[in-house]
């Protein structure tokens, strides 16, 4: 039997963050429901290794944080829902508060990474009329995993 465990502490991870490229019109539940939100890029401060809109954790630590703000762009009626995943597994969920489109959505996690986890961000308009879509906003919307 292997026991494969995940140093305490910041020793096996570092700083890790993708910043959205390009604004995301998000759909509504009406039609389909939440949505892996694509185009990122790393950040330069914190790089991240990307592969299909999802950040490959380089490292690994129990009780990492896991932790994204979304912010949006316009003022469609309605609010926006999110949810961070690490590989396939809801750890954390927010809804934007108010329909003013300067309220973001932040979400956080205490979470076990082990090396090659991916995480990535889900979203959905949840709107006032039907069909009406919310769009993330580019650069100030962001993904990171973290040392505690």
């Amino acid at each position: 039997m292997q026991i494969v465990s995940a140093p305490p502490g910041g020793a096996g991870l570092a700083r890790q963050r993708m910043v959205k490229s390009g604004n995301f019109a998000t759909r509504s539940a009406g039609a389909g429901g939440m949505q892996l939100v694509p185009s990122w890029s790393s950040d330069a401060a914190a790089p991240a290794t990307i592969s299909s809109n999802k950040l490959v954790v380089a490292g690994a630590m129990v009780g990492a944080t896991v932790r994204a703000t979304v912010e949006v762009s316009d003022g469609n009626p309605g609010r926006l829902s999110c949810r961070l995943m690490v590989d396939g597994v809801q750890v954390a969920a927010a809804e934007q508060p108010t329909t003013s489109s300067s309220t973001p959505v932040s979400l956080s996690a205490t979470v076990n990474l082990t090396a090659g986890a991916l995480v990535h961000l889900e979203a959905y308009s949840i709107t006032l009329s039907s069909f009406q879509e919310r769009t993330i906003k580019a650069t100030t919307t962001f993904l990171e995993v973290a040392p505690v």
